[in-house]
């Protein structure tokens, strides 16, 4: 599939996107492991863990861990990690990965079936990597993440910048394009120097849509970020952005409906080094 040849569909199955997963998990692993992934090792990393550094990370959850290689750096920091996704090829790669992890695991569940999983809340922290608007039902998806964790826990994600990822991918312009409405969007998966001939789907939301379900699902204040990563040395890579691609938060499970945030690690401007002051924080009130 060209790379213009990105469509919106009319609807799309969870099953549809475990298959598109499957397929994508082991090229997913070889993009990571052998570095080739720029924006995994330059943007995400650090950017996730400084977010998280606050945190009580006593048992911590990973919302669609992949092939493992997040959940594996962030077990160093945790006394526990949980890495859970929709595809049970990324889980079984996980699995193997995570073998010399005494504290992590991997497990094959869908998010939205947490509850199944532990009916209890028990994650003192949990993060979402690129994950949230691979999420057909967000509602049930931050519901579910919500009540699996503590009151106060930290919840730190990053997605496809509402804004900014239309315009990298060239699909802005296009007549079925309005980016104040949900879509759904099948395009093919790529990076910088690596197209596969495998599509991928995700959902188009605009940010208060986003911010509603945060609120509804008993999360609070939800603080913003629009990190650059530093140079790389890749010109393909570093001349490519000329805004930020992607779209970072930060926000705490509310322990009673209209409490305030009240989260030390939170309170702070982040400035992650190499990344500049891209912050901003969107008022709101969780209801549990």
């Amino acid at each position: 599939m060209a790379d213009l040849e990105v469509v919106a569909a009319p609807t799309i199955s969870r099953s549809t996107i475990e298959r598109e997963w499957d397929i994508l998990s082991p090229h997913r692993a070889e993009q990571i492991r052998q570095h080739k992934d720029l924006s995994f090792w330059s943007l995400m990393v650090p950017v996730i863990t400084e977010l998280m550094s606050g945190a009580d990370l006593r048992y911590v959850l990973d919302i669609g861990c992949g092939t493992g290689e997040l959940t594996q750096l962030m077990a160093a920091k945790c006394g526990r990690i949980l890495g859970i996704d929709l595809s049970g090829v990324a889980v079984s790669y996980a699995h193997s990965f995570l073998m010399a992890s005494r504290n992590a695991s991997a497990l094959h569940s869908a998010v939205e079936d947490l509850r199944a999983v532990e009916p209890n809340p028990i994650f003192s922290a949990a993060f979402a990597n690129m994950v949230l608007m691979d999420i057909v039902d967000l509602g049930s998806g931050l519901r579910a993440i919500s009540q699996s964790m503590l009151g106060r826990g930290v919840f730190v994600f990053s997605i496809t910048h509402p804004v900014h990822w239309p315009v990298y991918r060239g699909y802005d312009k296009a007549a079925w394009y309005e980016y104040d409405r949900e879509i759904i969007i099948r395009a093919p998966f790529k990076i910088t120097n690596q197209q596969l001939g495998v599509c991928s789907t995700h959902v188009h939301r605009p940010i208060s849509m986003y911010l509603n379900a945060f609120a509804e699902a008993g999360f609070g204040k939800v603080h913003l970020f629009e990190p650059v990563p530093p140079k790389t040395g890749d010109p393909n890579y570093d001349l490519a952005w000329t805004s930020p691609r992607y779209l970072f938060g930060a926000t705490t499970r509310e322990k009673r409906p209209g409490t305030e945030l009240n989260a030390r690690s939170l309170k702070k401007t982040w400035n992650v080094p190499g990344f500049g002051r891209h912050h901003f924080d969107a008022g709101q009130s969780g209801s549990a």
